[in-house]
């Protein structure tokens, strides 16, 4: 049984003739640390008072519970319990501890064929699917109770936490994460009901980029015919939520044999590039664009 310090210690104790005193003897590793004198508070209860710690540092403790009637006559019995104040400690937190029982393991993150240390994550990391799991592992001296998981957007300002019974490691699968910027924030208690935090901000933009148009220059109902090796192409791209990455350009419908242009000039969501060294004869240009989370559309 864990306490806390200032936890009351509180019991029945009856006599027909009536008691006199309850008295507690707190010991630690088999040896007696304080006296108590319980207080009479109601009917048959007595308590210790309010100031009164039960132990001083963490460990197991025993409580020697003795009741004294008037005529001195006394029955004892004993009572274990253990005060832990020292939170769990996840695993991931490399070089702040200084216990050897503590090995370093990373966060995972999953979310469909990408998967992450959490030591990786940065700004332009977007995960291209709702349903994300996180697995990791925390350690605590007596033991770990539980994990919850409260994942928090603009949609759901204020979650409601899902929790799972604890172990030293931990797998949460939720579909709870929206479009744009999450806040996942991970608690784990140990037995004691201490606890730690640690939080993780996952993007997601499962919606592919728009290609709503690509048209050369000086072209007529999408055909040019020109003595030129080189053409402008000007394409009509957006994505909304973590933005086009890279456009590919390729004269085969599998894109087997590409050439990729950078986005970074784009303006109001259209972009333009010279298609150079261009061969003679009959061509149809496709085109395809790659958001940053790895979502593609394509048109030609």
């Amino acid at each position: 049984m864990f306490v806390k310090k200032n936890d009351k210690l509180s019991l029945k104790a009856q006599d027909k003739a009536g008691i006199d005193k309850v008295q507690v003897v707190i010991k630690k590793d088999g040896s007696k640390i304080k006296d108590i004198t319980l207080v009479k508070k109601q009917d048959d209860v007595y308590e210790t008072e309010d100031n009164i710690e039960l132990g001083s540092a963490d460990g197991e403790y025993e409580a020697e519970i003795s009741a004294y009637d008037i005529f001195g006559r006394s029955q004892t019995t004993s009572l274990s319990f253990k005060i832990d104040t020292v939170p769990p400690e996840w695993k991931e937190n490399k070089g702040t501890s200084e216990n050897p029982d503590l090995v370093y393991s990373d966060t995972l993150i999953q979310g469909g064929s990408k998967t992450v240390n959490e030591s990786q994550l940065n700004d332009s990391f977007w995960f291209n699917q709702t349903a994300i799991t996180l697995s990791g592992s925390a350690y605590d001296k007596n033991g770990i109770d539980k994990y919850s998981l409260e994942i928090t957007n603009s949609e759901n300002p204020d979650p409601e936490p899902v929790e799972i019974s604890g172990s030293s490691s931990y797998k949460i699968t939720s579909d709870l994460y929206k479009q744009g910027s999450n806040t996942a924030q991970r608690i784990v208690y140990d037995k004691a009901g201490n606890s730690s935090q640690n939080t993780i901000s996952i993007q997601v933009d499962s919606v592919p980029p728009s290609v709503t148009n690509a048209t050369l220059k000086n072209s007529s109902n999408g055909k040019l015919i020109t003595k030129e090796n080189s053409v402008l192409l000007t394409v009509e791209t957006q994505d909304v939520t973590s933005g086009v990455e890279k456009i590919l350009v390729s004269a085969s419908p599998d894109f087997s044999s590409s050439k990729e242009y950078d986005v970074s000039s784009i303006t109001n969501n259209e972009v333009s590039f010279e298609i150079k060294s261009l061969s003679e004869g009959s061509k149809t240009l496709y085109v395809k664009a790659i958001d940053k989370a790895g979502l593609e559309s394509e048109v030609k």
